[in-house]
């Protein structure tokens, strides 16, 4: 599917559940791509992102939960806005993860399991590595201070994920919809976590599928 020469912005959920959508052509006018645009489609491989793009929104590949084929990598070759690494988009600077490739493989050949954040990351965007089934394991930067609305939901494979003592924000189901065996762990105390985060920053954790615990 090739979209228009002269398009500059993708609209919210644009081309949400076109299931038989499985390759778009970006030209380099599009600077802006709405929350969810091809959610739900059957996009997969490496989707290459106009050089002037600058806004990338929330859920924009996300798979479903019924999709076996994902988009492998995002192409963000020249462009001066967004970077793509290991899988991940962010802003230039890395300091907020956009989204993830979910179906991102080592070298092209293994999908990946195991993903270190940049150390300069702030931010974990919305959704933005939800529903990444092949992750095992996600090392968080020790400054992280922001972690967003669902933003690791359905990451259901995850043994562990440690939060670090630095993060002051949880959005709303953050960690909903993992399998059991998991585990959730944070570095500050149960007080501090009640005191300044998201009262519904747990909602969705189980605890027949999920243990937390606070170290601090």
């Amino acid at each position: 599917f090739v979209l228009s020469q002269n398009l500059k912005s993708i609209g919210e959920f644009a081309f949400f559940e076109c299931s038989n959508l499985t390759y778009v052509e970006l030209y380099n006018n599009v600077e802006t791509i709405g929350n969810g645009a091809f959610r739900n489609t059957n996009i997969s491989g490496v989707v290459k992102l106009p050089t002037t793009l600058k806004e990338l929104g929330s859920n924009v590949f996300w798979p479903g939960m019924t999709k076996t084929n994902y988009v492998e990598d995002f192409d963000l070759t020249g462009n001066p806005f967004l970077v793509s690494e290991n899988g991940l988009v962010m802003d230039k600077d890395k300091t907020k993860v956009i989204t993830y490739a979910s179906g991102y493989k080592v070298d092209g050949t293994n999908y990946q399991t195991s993903i270190r954040v940049a150390e300069t990351v702030k931010t974990i965007g919305i959704s933005a590595l939800s529903y990444a089934p092949y992750l095992t394991e996600i090392i968080l930067p020790s400054g992280l201070t922001r972690i967003e609305d669902q933003a690791f939901e359905s990451t259901g494979n995850l043994k562990e994920l440690v939060i670090p003592m630095s993060v002051q924000f949880i959005g709303y189901r953050a960690f909903n919809g993992w399998k059991i065996g998991s585990r959730l762990t944070f570095e500050c105390s149960a007080t501090y976590a009640a005191m300044h985060f998201d009262p519904e920053y747990l909602n969705g954790v189980s605890s027949k599928t999920t243990v937390v615990t606070y170290n601090g």
